[in-house]
């Protein structure tokens, strides 16, 4: 999990928690009111008590917005499915595809990340070659070729759109 998702999913667990403390312990609010009424400072414990119930509402109804219209990244492409069962071309297979495809044309320490959804196929390929210059050359042919072959593999299966992206 990155850094960034780390931070956002704890501050947002801290203001659930706040949230869930002052449901449990309504006295909190106002004992928090009392404290700062000593140092001549105003605190309306009802009004934040409601005005915070919102936020936490409307937060947790973005939240499950983001959840519902995120892609949803799936296991496999169905290539036949009936009442017998079902026949799959997992995504590992698809990855040493590309491997296969790419390791004769002088390409090494290959790296594929393959992102599945229902829209398209998203194929991040990153590698390293022992002779860079002609192998910049012919990059835009392989990566031709690499796109062409996994149209030929994914033809009969589904007209989703394959984006490769070859590094």
């Amino acid at each position: 999990m990155h850094k960034t998702t780390k931070f956002i999913l704890g501050f947002l667990s801290l203001g659930y928690a706040l949230g869930l403390i002052t449901l449990i312990w309504p006295e909190f609010l106002i004992r928090v009111s009392k404290f700062l009424s000593t140092y001549n400072m105003r605190f309306n414990a009802i009004l934040f008590s409601y005005y915070y119930g919102v936020s936490l509402l409307f937060l947790t109804l973005l939240i499950f917005l983001i959840v519902l219209i995120w892609p949803v990244i799936q296991p496999d492409i169905v290539l036949t499915k009936s009442k017998n069962g079902r026949l799959a071309l997992t995504n590992e297979a698809i990855v040493q595809f590309i491997n296969r495809n790419l390791s004769g044309e002088g390409l090494s320490d290959i790296k594929v990340k393959f992102k599945n959804t229902k829209r398209q196929h998203k194929f991040h390929i990153i590698a390293a070659s022992n002779y860079k210059q002609s192998t910049l050359a012919e990059l835009p042919r392989i990566e031709q070729d690499l796109e062409h072959n996994l149209d030929e593999l994914l033809a009969k299966v589904d007209s989703l759109p394959n984006k490769v992206n070859l590094k």
